[in-house]
């Protein structure tokens, strides 16, 4: 086998240029190959790092007749669910969280995750200094927090005593009870988590609120539970909480849903399309290597037919074909390699950073495997039918063939085969592409309500600890928004919670005065925004009738409100909305009735994603604002200070940017099968 290695390697060095040509077309083949293999073993393929992955689900809460499948619960819900769950042996809840690291040469920003202390039951991991926080430290008066290995390396230097040292986040003294250990990541997908700290003291007023749903849950089950069980369970569950509380719970259902596939769910069908695509890539490849291998090989059937004159076997032969086809492909797996080398570094740069566990994508040992299987199949492909079309029996026809410098009937048959084959690959590339991207052209010309153009937002947390209470965030906003407005270059400047496309909604039931009430389960709902004056104008938000707000809306001034097209149309006859009256409900069991007057009708605003179908149907001005996202308009280049993190356009379209990955990896497939088969003229 080494001399029959070795003869092959002299062959392919006889012809450096047909080498070179062949390897590096293998290797753009065999390199999309391996480098989409890498994202889906790491993405799809790779289990959580946790013991047990396959016990971890997701719970979700779902609203009859809402077409949203997953959403989130409320504290006491969740609750119920933990204490009431017999597949369960843990179920956490938990939300995103942020604050400010005060007490350091610089403050610094945050992003943490505020979770129950049954998160360290459910991952089974344990801290690798100090200790975690337990559920006797699940109450709204705990100040204590367990830091992640980054955090601790990143921002405390190592410190080997950081256990029970004090630490100022947004203004609060807490005390670091242990750090986690490294490549620790709770929620694997998303921005990574700094800290985790007791959910109760974050948000203490929604502690007992069962209308304050913005809590995720993940459990453990019990094991031999499977995820059917559980789920048959949780929707039990729901059901006597829905007799028990009619109010709130009206209509609502909870579904399990196994960890791993909630996490990579929405990312699944994207990347088997590009692998399908990086596939037909590599089988053009093999096709347009088999044509330069048909046409080498009839140039050497004299040399052949001497060979079998001489007594060498058929077989003999083609396994010395089949040894350069090998060598050929070994050759484009590595420089294959190198260029998926390079593609996941640009991938971890330039690619959708709403993939879960992008940054665990590395060329390790699976992917070594793929590309080494991915080679043998390659010459399995390429290779072996141009060995038995130029070994075949009829040694005199060949040498006469040879003697001519012909080609044979056979030859020619095989070659138009194979050429049907390229084209026909790269048509069907290049058509999926096409509706790809008139889909994500659609998608992109939907009109979300604002123009998010020559616009910058920044996130604004205010801290409990220095603005407790309504009072504090009003004379907040009056002193800091008309500075900002006033900036060089700034048309204006508004802040709203939550800003569209921040993965963050928020609603509210109301009912229409003047109109019998709805049973429980069957309110109005919608989304809402809560804003400054002029995030309007800074927005662009088209006004199609009525006013917007202004410094006489105040907190002693009549409320009001204003709605969207939407809502309008589907709540008032011929969407004549100005001036009637809804009577928002909030509170545990929508005890908190306040009526607003209608002032404006606007265009509609999308929330979250580009393809969603939800609306934001109303906002109103209001004082308690905490956490915000705050944006500027701008004519001219403006001195924004730094803390502006992104245009505005910019993460309007991170909801579609996984879309738009799709589109770009099957647009350079399709080119880069149209460069193969450049030679076919």
């Amino acid at each position: 086998m080494i001399a029959d290695f070795r003869f092959a390697l002299r062959m392919l060095a006889k012809t450096p240029g047909f080498a070179i040509i062949a390897v590096l077309t293998l290797a753009l083949g065999i390199g999309a190959n391996s480098a989409i293999f890498s994202v889906i073993n790491a993405v799809l393929l790779r289990p959580l790092p946790f013991p047990k992955p396959n016990q971890l689900v997701a719970v979700w809460s779902k609203v009859a007749n809402d077409n949203l499948e997953k959403q989130t619960e409320s504290v006491p819900n969740y609750v119920d669910l933990r204490d009431q769950s017999q597949t369960l042996a843990a179920l956490a809840a938990f939300t995103r969280s942020g604050a400010v690291l005060n007490g350091t040469e610089e403050a610094r920003q945050l992003y943490g995750v505020a979770i129950t202390s049954d998160i360290f039951s459910v991952l089974g991991v344990a801290p690798a200094r100090g200790r975690v926080y337990t559920r006797a430290d699940d109450n709204v008066d705990t100040r204590v927090v367990v830091l992640t290995d980054y955090a601790w390396k990143t921002y405390f230097n190592s410190d080997p005593n950081i256990v029970g040292k004090q630490v100022n986040l947004s203004w609060r003294s807490n005390t670091v009870l242990g750090v986690m250990p490294p490549g620790f990541q709770f929620p694997v997908e998303g921005q990574r988590a700094e800290y985790l700290q007791p959910l109760h003291p974050l948000v203490p007023e929604a502690v007992n609120n069962r209308d304050w749903r913005f809590v995720r849950m993940v459990g453990r089950m019990k094991p031999g539970v499977t995820i059917q069980q559980c789920d048959a369970e949780m929707n039990t569950i729901a059901a006597r909480l829905e007799k028990q509380y009619p109010q709130s719970n009206t209509g609502r259902s909870n579904r399990a849903y196994s960890l791993h596939d909630d996490i990579v769910g929405d990312v699944r069908p994207a990347l088997i399309t590009i692998l399908a695509a990086v596939a037909f890539v590599l089988l053009i490849a093999c096709a347009n290597v088999a044509n330069l291998l048909l046409a080498r090989a009839t140039a050497r059937q004299r040399e052949i037919a001497i060979r079998t004159a001489l007594g060498a076997s058929r077989a003999r032969i083609v396994w010395q074909l089949l040894g350069e086809g090998f060598l050929l492909s070994i050759f484009g797996a590595v420089a294959g390699l190198l260029i998926a080398w390079w593609g996941i570094d640009l991938l971890r740069v330039f690619g959708p950073h709403d993939v879960p566990r992008l940054g665990e994508v590395a060329i390790n040992a699976p992917v070594f495997s793929f590309t080494f299987v991915a080679a043998i199949f390659s010459t399995l492909v390429f290779a072996l039918v141009p060995a038995l079309q130029v070994t075949r029996p009829n040694v005199n026809e060949s040498l006469q063939e040879g003697n001519r410098g012909a080609v044979g009937p056979g030859s020619h048959r095989l070659r138009r085969l194979l050429v049907i084959a390229q084209v026909a690959l790269s048509l069907l590339l290049l058509a999926g592409a096409g509706l790809l991207i008139k889909s994500f052209a659609n998608l992109s010309s939907t009109k979300p309500g604002f123009d998010p153009q020559h616009a910058l937002v920044a996130e604004l947390i205010l801290p409990k600890a220095k603005y407790p209470d309504s009072e504090k965030h009003r004379q907040f906003f009056d002193q800091v928004m008309p500075k900002l407005s006033a900036l060089p270059g700034v048309d204006a400047a508004g802040a709203a919670f939550p800003m569209p496309f921040s993965n963050n909604d928020w609603g509210s039931t109301f009912s229409i005065a003047g109109q019998p009430p709805r049973p429980p389960g069957q309110e109005l709902e919608a989304s809402h925004l809560i804003i400054t004056p002029d995030y309007f104008r800074a927005m662009r938000t088209p006004l199609l009738r009525g006013r917007v707000f202004n410094s006489r809306d105040t907190k002693d001034s009549p409320p009001v409100v204003t709605v969207n097209e939407v809502l309008a149309q589907r709540c008032f006859p011929g969407g004549n909305a100005i001036d009637q009256r809804i009577i928002l409900t909030h509170g545990e069991n929508n005890s908190h009735r306040l009526r607003r007057k209608l002032l404006a009708l606007l265009a509609a605003h999308v929330t979250n994603r580009l393809r969603s179908s939800r609306c934001r149907n109303f906002t109103f001005r209001r004082r308690r604002i905490r956490s915000v996202g705050w944006m500027s308009s701008f004519a001219q280049r403006p001195l924004i200070p730094p803390d502006c993190r992104r245009p505005y356009a910019t993460l309007c379209m991170s909801s579609t940017k996984i879309y738009s990955f799709q589109i770009s990896s099957l647009w350079k497939n399709a080119s880069v099968s149209l460069w193969l088969n450049r030679d076919l003229t």
